[in-house]
């Protein structure tokens, strides 16, 4: 009798799985979560099963969030396979529309009002943030250079001149970027999730580290070039990855992907020849990249999932130069001091 009552609990559990809403919700962390191997292989059964290209080689991290949509190119074989809007285990990248590319009209160029470099008041940076990627950039820094691509990872190395300019990104829902700047130039990169941080250590060299130390990367850009970022060009380093969300997301320091971003700090500190570069991670907590099957509007209509770079070749004044990282209500501007040892493991919320 008692085995007859475990077989049906377990059919039970099984049909619930399969086939009713993500009722389970397991933490990303195998360190304070009991294994649910069972949940875990089923899940990924029903995304190889609706594949050919089996999606398990996507998933070898353990710390990839179980229960949520993950945040990868939509050209990935994963991305296009038909799953069921109950299985939550999906991926989801960004459309190509999603960044208006608009230019602004002669007659805001003709009237660019001058200013310095100065942090924004908190209660306009969500505006400020939306208008930069919904076609109504700032006029005087222009239509942000995208690091965003539907296909694939973006990283763009550009040199300080005389001319101001932006580069960044919207939408990010468990995405990672990596911000390199000194007083020559700044190296930036969007990482997907998937297969770039949920994937193998081999897979994730490729797509994220080989960036940073040479070696053959894969994805749209150069390799970072160290020589334009010296210990001697004060150079700093701001990466923005999704938390964990063990706690409920409370830990600042918590980064979802915790044995893989101290690897990539490694890397950079190594490429760069510099083990004391100063380095700030923001932990930010990632929206849910679509909501009953639909793309989260949130990510588009706030300033949650935004990373931004700006440069101005006259922030204050007399050809001094200055720029300014906005990661979503997070601001780091040039004339912070740099980054404490401390804020490599997270930086508290604004």
């Amino acid at each position: 009798m008692v085995s007859f009552v475990k077989w049906t609990l377990s059919v039970l559990l099984l049909f619930l799985c399969l086939f009713g809403d993500c009722w389970i919700t397991p933490l990303d962390s195998p360190a304070t979560t009991p294994a649910l191997s069972g949940w875990r292989l089923t899940n990924r059964a029903l995304l190889a099963r609706q594949d050919s290209d089996s999606c398990t080689a996507y998933l070898d991290d353990p710390d990839v969030p179980d229960c949520g949509p993950l945040c990868g190119p939509s050209n990935l074989a994963c991305t296009q396979a038909p799953l069921d809007k109950r299985n939550r285990r999906i991926f989801f990248g960004p459309e190509p529309g999603a960044w208006n590319e608009t230019d602004p009209s002669p007659e805001e160029l003709k009237t660019l009002q001058k200013r310095t470099i100065t942090p924004l008041l908190q209660n306009q940076l969500a505006d400020y943030l939306i208008d930069q990627f919904q076609g109504n950039p700032d006029p005087y820094f222009g239509t942000p250079s995208s690091i965003a691509d539907p296909s694939d990872n973006v990283v763009r190395q550009e040199l300080f001149g005389n001319t101001p300019f932006q580069v960044g990104t919207n939408g990010l829902c468990g995405c990672t970027v990596v911000t390199v700047v000194s007083t020559r130039a700044v190296y930036m990169g969007h990482f997907f999730e998937v297969p770039s941080w949920s994937s193998s250590a081999s897979v994730f060299k490729q797509r994220v580290l080989n960036f940073f130390s040479g070696g053959g990367q894969v994805g749209q850009g150069p390799a970072m070039n160290p020589d334009l970022f010296t210990a001697n060009d004060d150079t700093r380093v701001y990466v923005m990855t999704p938390r964990s969300a063990r706690g409920n997301y409370q830990n600042y320091q918590n980064s979802n992907y915790y044995g893989k971003v101290p690897r990539l700090l490694n890397t950079i500190r190594t490429a760069l020849g510099n083990q004391d570069v100063p380095i700030a991670v923001w932990n930010y907590i990632p929206l849910e990249c679509e909501i009953d099957g639909e793309t989260n509007d949130e990510l588009f209509e706030s300033e949650r999932g935004v990373a931004l770079f700006q440069f101005d070749p006259d922030a204050f004044g007399s050809g001094v130069r200055g720029w300014r990282i906005l990661y979503e209500a997070l601001q780091f501007l040039s004339t912070d001091p740099a980054p404490g040892a401390e804020s490599a493991s997270g930086v508290p919320d604004p």
